[in-house]
């Protein structure tokens, strides 16, 4: 099980948002990995952005994740391809489905969003490209204000007396990739810094544990000073560090 108390303070943050906001727009440092704790003390699992973030949904209780992003279409991340085709989605054997418009991604999107009776999760990936392409690019503003103003008429599903919204959860290297009018207040702006002391001291910990034979780990686990190390990697990702290493 994830221990939400050892989230960091911005997923942390996520998670209490989900049953009070319909969209989140999680940005900054968002092609990193993201340690995924479960009850131990130094041991976790890596996750890209989308995996962690499902993670977390699950413990909240959200069964139907799917991801969506320019060049793969749609992926199921949690749940059965026969509940997605209940909704038009038609899905190949590698549970992934390739898009032709973003008029036809919102329409898929929004019958997940009006289902009254079920929660799900659309996770928007690189959502900073969208209007690069240029086979998207004359469709991007509608579909941003066709999900814009759906935010707005979308209710919160009573789920075993818990009330959740059917998330929409944009990822983007910044705030300002989207236009002025999508920022109000039915919209969760959470920014993803660079990882803490304490992620860093945990990453740089097992590198070297996971380096040293079980008699060196024994002897040194207690008298390793990591903090010089944990002071030169303040300010990178989790990549950067093992790559420093």
């Amino acid at each position: 099980m994830i221990a939400v108390d050892k989230l960091p303070a911005w997923a942390q943050s996520f998670y209490e948002t989900l049953p009070l906001k319909q969209q989140v727009i999680l940005y900054g440092n968002i092609y990193d990995f993201y340690p995924m704790y479960k009850n131990q003390k130094h041991a976790f699992t890596a996750y890209a952005l989308p995996g962690y973030l499902s993670e977390i949904l699950q413990k909240k209780g959200y069964e139907s994740i799917i991801k969506f992003d320019p060049i793969d279409g749609f992926s199921i991340l949690k749940g059965e391809t026969n509940i997605f085709r209940n909704y038009g989605f038609l899905f190949d054997e590698y549970e992934r489905m390739q898009i032709t418009s973003l008029d036809a991604a919102y329409i898929l999107i929004k019958k997940l969003l009006t289902d009254s009776s079920h929660i799900h999760a659309v996770i928007i990936d690189f959502a900073s490209h969208f209007d690069h392409l240029s086979s998207f690019k004359s469709e991007y503003n509608d579909f941003l204000f066709n999900l814009f103003h759906d935010s707005f008429n979308t209710l919160p599903v009573d789920i075993d007396n818990n009330l959740l919204y059917s998330q929409i959860i944009y990822l983007s290297e910044k705030c300002e990739d989207f236009p002025q009018w999508y920022h109000n207040e039915k919209i969760r702006y959470i920014k993803i810094p660079k990882p803490d002391d304490n992620i860093r001291e945990n990453i740089i910990r097992l590198v070297f544990e996971n380096t040293r034979s079980k008699e060196e780990n024994q002897e040194r686990n207690e008298k390793t000073d990591y903090g010089d190390i944990i002071a030169i990697t303040e300010g990178m990702s989790s990549k950067e560090i093992l790559n420093l290493l």
